[in-house]
C-alpha cells in the first residue's frame, strides 16, 4: 500500500487537542504561498508550540505522529531558505493527511490538494481550507497548479 492510502488511527481526544494546531498549519501554508520564508519560520513554530505533549496517555501511533511534526516544524522555523521549507513542509503534510480527515466537518470542511509538479514532478499534497488552488510548493510561480483531490467530510 502507498503511503497516501495509509490512515493511522488516532484517538479522538489527540484529534481534538490538534484541532488547536489546525489553523497554525494553514497560515504556515499561507506563507508558504506568499513565499514568505520569515512567516513560514515563525508559524511552524508557534504550531510546534500549540502540539499537545507526547505524554503516557498518547498511543505510539499518536506518539509517532507528534515526533514527526516536531522534527519537521522544527526544521521549518529554523530555516530560512524556501525551497527546504516546502520540503518540510511535504513531509509534514504528508503525516498530517493521514490523521486529518475527521477533522473536517459539514461547516467548515478540509480540502485534499494535489499539484502534479511539486516534489521533482512526483507530486505533493497539502491540506487547505478553501477549495480553491493557492499552491504552496511554488507561491506565484504556479499559483494555481494543482487540484482538489478529496474534501472531508465526503460530500
Amino acid at each position: 500500500a502507498s503511503s497516501r492510502s495509509n490512515v493511522v488511527e488516532v484517538s479522538a481526544t489527540f484529534l481534538r487537542s490538534l484541532e488547536d494546531a489546525l489553523p497554525y498549519y494553514m497560515d504556515l501554508k499561507d506563507a508558504l504561498v506568499a513565499s514568505d520564508a520569515e512567516t513560514a519560520s515563525e508559524k511552524a513554530d508557534a504550531m510546534r508550540n500549540v502540539l499537545p505533549a507526547t505524554g503516557k496517555q498518547s498511543g505510539e501511533a499518536e506518539r509517532e505522529v507528534l515526533v514527526k511534526f516536531d522534527r519537521y516544524l522544527t526544521r521549518i522555523s529554523q530555516g530560512t531558505d524556501l525551497k527546504d521549507q516546502r520540503f518540510q513542509f511535504r513531509l509534514l503534510s504528508e503525516a498530517l493527511i493521514k490523521i486529518a480527515k475527521p477533522l473536517g466537518t459539514p461547516r467548515n470542511p478540509l480540502y485534499l490538494q494535489y499539484c502534479p509538479m511539486a516534489n521533482d514532478n512526483k507530486g505533493a499534497y497539502w491540506i487547505s481550507r478553501d477549495s480553491s488552488i493557492r499552491n504552496p510548493y511554488y507561491g506565484d510561480a504556479m499559483l494555481t497548479c494543482g487540484e482538489v483531490r478529496a474534501t472531508w467530510p465526503d460530500q
